[in-house]
């Protein structure tokens, strides 16, 4: 869901954040307020949704960095904090903002794998998911060259694998 920082719609926002795995909150590295809203929707996305969200917040306007009103050490220490995940983007020079995207969905897959392992809290209908290392999808996904990627893969049940081959019949 996206915000973008209106009041307005503030008190909408629990209806669709409240079964959120995970929030992905931006400020503007050139504006102090930006950086204090980003601090209230921590803490009612903590009060809403509980402990276990997963947040990246992404310092945006990094190009800007002589007009910069937060600090780097603000904002680190904070997320440091809160337990997020910290970016500096660009969304105009394109910097880091699918490294934010991809840093985030790595995380909550990583907290449901965690959540399965200690068989808590994810229905039976829920597949499991798999984080793989992958140069080929982390290029494409990034458009960069880096080391590693995200893939996400749905686990199969060996005896779905065995499907007939064309022209055969499964019936049983």
């Amino acid at each position: 869901m996206l915000l973008a920082g209106q009041e307005k719609f503030h008190a909408l926002g629990p209806i669709y954040y409240r079964n959120a795995d995970g929030a992905l909150l931006v400020y503007d590295i050139t504006d102090q307020d930006t950086f204090v809203r980003v601090k209230n929707w921590i803490n009612e996305l903590r009060k809403v949704v509980g402990p276990n969200i997963q947040i990246t917040v992404a310092g945006n306007k990094f190009d800007l960095q002589k007009q910069r009103q937060v600090s780097e050490e603000m904002a680190l220490d904070y997320a440091k904090k809160v337990g997020a995940s910290h970016f500096y983007t660009s969304a105009k020079a394109n910097k880091n903002v699918d490294e934010a995207f991809v840093d985030l969905a790595k995380n909550i897959l990583q907290k449901k794998l965690e959540q399965r392992i200690d068989g808590s809290a994810l229905s039976s209908s829920e597949k499991i998911i798999r984080l793989e290392r992958s140069d080929s999808i982390s290029s494409r996904i990034q458009g960069s060259n880096t080391s590693g990627g995200l893939q996400v893969v749905k686990d199969q049940d060996p005896a779905l694998e065995q499907s007939p081959k064309p022209g055969s019949c499964a019936c049983g």
